[in-house]
């Protein structure tokens, strides 16, 4: 868990027991969902939600808990609303917890983004404040969240189509030739 003077922030279940909702409201906002694809069976998907609870901004985690087989939210920063704005708390909250995510799990920049209520511009901003260290990965990775076809890390060679198909003559062409 992180935590400052402005924003606290931790992975799910860190705040349970501190008398916050245990579920978004009706009225939260749909920030963004970002995805990370390391193969085809060992992958992530976070969708991100901002809301307000008794003057305290909320920073929600909604993900598929593969042990339970079903989504879960779960709060994952928190800060005191103040004179914030919604679109600063949740850059604010964003960056803190993706650079702890980043400190402790290490996932690095998200290989696709989906901008609900923040913009393209917004994610990509933050994801060069959190991942910037590394030029060459926020440099490979950054147009990915932008459409670009994900290349595999491990492989140097150019794409090449995985699907082809050769024209192999009917079997009933074959014998009747031999007829």
């Amino acid at each position: 868990m992180l935590m400052d003077e402005d924003v606290s922030v931790g992975y799910a279940g860190t705040f349970e027991g501190q008398g916050f909702p245990s579920k978004p409201s009706a009225d939260c906002i749909e920030l963004c969902k970002v995805e990370w694809s390391w193969s085809p069976f060992h992958s992530r998907s976070d969708q991100y939600f901002l809301d307000i609870y008794d003057n305290i901004w909320l920073l929600w985690l909604t993900h598929f808990d593969d042990g339970e087989e079903q989504f879960k939210s779960d709060i994952v920063g928190f800060m005191a609303e103040g004179e914030l704005k919604p679109g600063l708390a949740a850059k604010l909250l964003l960056t803190a917890f993706w650079r702890y995510d980043e400190s402790v799990g290490g996932p690095g920049c998200f290989h696709e983004a989906i901008a609900k209520w923040l913009k393209d511009a917004d994610l990509n901003s933050i994801a060069q404040e959190v991942w910037d260290d590394n030029e060459e990965q926020r440099v490979e990775k950054l147009p990915k969240a932008q459409g670009a076809v994900p290349r595999d890390p491990v492989s140097l060679e150019p794409e090449r189509p995985r699907n082809v198909t050769i024209p192999v003559p009917p079997l009933s062409m074959d014998l009747d030739k031999k007829k």
